[in-house]
């Protein structure tokens, strides 16, 4: 399925809550009115609708009760979206948001991108500002969720968001999927989101490194998932074996933050890699 051209008005995003802040609906009020319509999938325990207080109608509110995992909640609400009209969706994090004018600067590359029909995925740039040092378009192996356009007619090619994974990994597997199509995953630098990643950064005073810090929890998904997509995609094996030893010396010789209990769940995740055990951790 080539990528057809990405229209604001067919264009829907998608948005995963879990306990959400109460300015997350601000956050959305920001982008709301440049696109078709914000579905909100809701992971939390209880109901917080009330905590969206705009009065455009085109924001639609999915509450699941109990979290259901990010890949879940996303096929929730791509699914939802679909129903609605749209053509696209734009999957946002909670407390993603984008500059004033990028999201229409956005669609305005990804449709110039001369192998826009081959492309399954336009992603922008994770930091405080786009790169313009770097060329307006990169084909990398992998790009974060939050932030992304996709064609909803992919997913009849490359199938939902790996639901097994629960959270983690998630995007990487899917891009792993579009690469072994032999469609595109694109990054557009010249547009930037703004959002937290995991806690923030820490800093090791001995080793002099900075480094990303992430609930402990989290380890036990990013072992078993990212050892899933090493051991199922010989085509991107080699770049996520790299990102495992990255990810184990970091942790190992950097990380002063709760190391041993995050060591702990990074075992627990290996084992059930190990013993093919999948969805929400038990």
């Amino acid at each position: 399925y080539p990528m057809r051209e990405i229209a604001a008005s067919s264009l829907f995003a998608v948005v995963v809550w879990y306990n959400p802040a109460s300015d997350y609906s601000l956050v959305i009020d920001d982008y709301a009115h440049h696109l078709g319509g914000v579905v909100v999938v809701d992971n939390s325990a209880g109901d917080n609708r009330s905590l969206i207080r705009s009065s455009q109608a085109n924001i639609y509110y999915l509450p699941q009760y109990h979290n259901v995992g990010i890949a879940r909640a996303l096929n929730i609400g791509m699914q939802y979206a679909f129903q609605r009209g749209a053509t696209h969706v734009l999957t946002m994090d909670q407390d993603s948001r984008f500059r004033e004018g990028d999201i229409e600067r956005f669609i305005t590359i990804c449709n110039a991108y001369p192998y826009r029909e081959e492309t399954a995925v336009f992603a922008p740039v994770h930091s405080k500002v786009g790169d313009l040092s770097l060329p307006t378009y990169q084909e990398p192996i992998a790009v974060m969720t939050s932030g992304d356009i996709i064609d909803l007619d992919d997913l009849r090619l490359l199938g939902p968001m790996r639901e097994a994974f629960f959270i983690d990994l998630v995007d990487n597997e899917f891009c792993a999927r579009i690469l072994l199509h032999e469609k595109r995953v694109v990054t557009v630098n010249a547009v930037s989101l703004l959002h937290q990643l995991g806690n923030g950064t820490k800093y090791n005073s001995f080793w002099h490194k900075h480094f990303q810090d992430h609930a402990p929890w989290r380890y036990y998904y990013m072992a078993r998932n990212m050892l899933t997509i090493i051991r199922e995609y010989p085509n991107v094996r080699s770049y996520h074996k790299k990102q495992w030893r990255k990810f184990t010396k970091r942790l190992f010789l950097y990380d002063t933050h709760h190391k041993w209990t995050k060591i702990y769940y990074l075992i627990r995740g290996v084992k059930d890699y190990l013993c093919h055990r999948y969805g929400q951790m038990p």
